[in-house]
């Protein structure tokens, strides 16, 4: 799809694949990252099945609260997700089926993620995601960062 308007990111998280996957797919793991700065996540649903859904809710002081919903396409754990991802109720994407693809390998510091999130209708979509994203996973190498002890804690 030459036309389509999508975003890409590489990151390098200090984990092991296992551990980075599941991050992805639990969802108590799942809820202490996935979230912009200045957000959180306050519910968390997985169905981690092909065919089968998420639902995560985020909320940030002072605003609405945002769910993003989707269906899982492809799962090989522990190297590739792939889901659509559509925001619920109002909001200028809301409605908008969008596609993302996680690519997990190993690397010599931890676990390399690869994300192509695609199909956005739009170059502000795409934008404002691409900020969401990096701040998730900012989010995500620092929990990555902490040792396990701690990180349950």
């Amino acid at each position: 799809m030459p036309d389509s308007i999508g975003l890409e990111m590489d990151r390098v998280i200090p984990a092991d694949i296992e551990r980075v996957f599941e991050a992805w797919t639990d969802p108590t793991v799942l809820r202490r990252w996935f979230a912009a700065p200045g957000m959180e996540v306050s519910e968390v649903a997985i169905d981690l099945s092909v065919g089968g859904g998420y639902r995560i809710s985020l909320s940030a002081p002072g605003s609405a609260v945002r769910t993003i919903r989707g269906e899982y396409r492809s799962i090989d754990r522990p190297c590739l997700l792939a889901f659509t991802w559509q925001w619920e109720g109002e909001g200028p994407d809301s409605g908008e089926v969008t596609e993302v693809t996680l690519r997990f390998s190993s690397h010599d510091d931890g676990t390399r993620v690869e994300l192509r999130h695609e199909l956005f209708a739009s170059e502000p979509a795409r934008s404002q995601h691409s900020e969401g994203w990096e701040g998730c996973m900012d989010r995500l190498y620092q929990l990555a960062s902490v040792p396990d002890d701690e990180a349950a804690t």
